[in-house]
């Protein structure tokens, strides 16, 4: 059903460029380059949907299995830590008793599900068994079609009215044959960050969306980078028929970077302390010039920050005197910018405040501090290049 759902909502973005077309008369460069944007588009709606509907048949499971391990009698037995998600391994604590196990079945002793084990041990067993817990059959995580559905769809709808907005702005009235550009200096690199935060958000948001549906966080991550990335590859394939602009390899490779950064959290949690941030204020530049077509544009006005999780990092004895939610961020922008002449790169340093260490768990409130977690609020910051000045609140 979600596969379904979203190939009907893909069909009004190839329906509206055949639509486009029979008002363009009759210039074959043109048609060819929106017949290939509206093929291209309808495509990578079809192909993220088969990857859901593939994805959604097998809901991901764990096996949990009780197994039992002969342990010299005079140490002592661990009792289990059962409360929590199961999907997290168990804590064993050393406690001088003996375990009779006869009879535990599902609820008892608060172990989850259906435990077994491969002996009885009786209050006077000896030598003592230590045990381990893995899980026995139990579906940890249930994918949920209708909310794969509805989350495919919302997002689908967002990202064609998102491309009708980029199809207005930027390609339109431009087309152009296939080609590609070296851009390494344009704005310093500095819309190379933009390209890596933006498929950053977009994988982000969609394994967020993925995990709420009930996927696994692994599936749901790569889930999130294939679909930041065909939408940044789309992108980025038409500046590549586009008069001004063109395709560039740097765009691509910091796109790529920045679909991939959640699924390398995922697969190594201990990026999940450090968070990409932006924070962005109308500059001087953009009110007065207006050159930028769109505030995404205003390069001064932008700052990417990466946030770190300092009290994860903090020695035990320090940690009670550190807020848990106060990170120290490193952060980027630029000013003095003339497009494509001349600029001045500049880095701060500046608390961060780490949503998710706030507290309240509802729903609304959880989701909430995700969004917001994206964003860096002002904040006191010292400027350290190109020279060290102190800014009491940095937007």
């Amino acid at each position: 059903m979600s596969a379904f759902i979203l190939c009907v909502v893909s069909m009004p973005a190839f329906g509206q460029h055949l639509k486009t077309l029979s008002k363009r008369g009759n210039r074959t460069q043109i048609i060819g380059t929106s017949l290939f944007r509206g093929h291209l588009r309808s495509t990578m709606s079809m192909l993220f949907a088969a990857v859901i509907m593939l994805l959604s048949l097998e809901p991901a499971q764990c096996q949990n299995r009780l197994t039992a391990q002969s342990l010299d009698s005079s140490k002592t037995i661990g009792h289990l830590l059962t409360r929590g998600p199961v999907s997290e391994s168990f804590s064993m604590h050393q406690l001088p008793l003996k375990l009779n196990l006869a009879g535990i079945g599902s609820g008892d002793a608060g172990l989850p599900g259906d435990f077994r084990s491969s002996k009885v041990i009786h209050e006077d067993a000896s030598p003592l068994m230590m045990l381990s817990v893995k899980p026995v059959s139990q579906n940890l995580f249930h994918v949920n079609p209708l909310k794969v559905a509805g989350v495919s769809a919302v997002a689908l709808v967002g990202l064609f009215y998102l491309e009708r907005y980029q199809e207005q702005a930027w390609w339109h009235g431009h087309t152009t044959q296939f080609r590609f550009v070296n851009d390494g200096s344009f704005a310093g690199n500095f819309d190379k960050l933009g390209h890596t935060f933006g498929a950053y958000i977009q994988s982000s948001a969609v394994t967020n969306a993925m995990e709420w549906s009930g996927f696994d966080p692994k599936t749901a991550a790569y889930i999130g980078f294939a679909a930041a990335l065909l939408q940044q590859t789309y992108i980025e394939v038409n500046d590549g028929v586009t008069k001004f602009w063109g395709f560039s390899p740097g765009d691509m490779f910091s796109n790529i970077i920045g679909s991939a950064y959640p699924l390398a959290q995922t697969t190594f949690p201990e990026l999940k302390h450090f968070t990409p941030k932006f924070s962005y204020h109308t500059s001087t530049q953009y009110k007065k010039v207006h050159w930028a077509q769109s505030y995404i544009d205003d390069y001064e006005g932008l700052t990417f920050w990466m946030s770190v999780d300092v009290h994860h990092y903090l020695p035990a004895s320090i940690k009670p005197y550190w807020p848990s939610f106060l990170n120290l961020a490193l952060g980027t922008g630029l000013r003095n910018y003339v497009e494509e002449e001349s600029w001045q790169h500049t880095v701060f340093i500046s608390f961060d405040i780490n949503m998710q260490k706030l507290p309240g768990n509802g729903p609304i409130l959880s989701t909430l501090k995700t969004v917001l977690n994206y964003v860096h609020l002002p904040m006191p910051a010292l400027m350290v290049s190109p020279k060290i000045v102190g800014v009491a609140l940095k937007f």
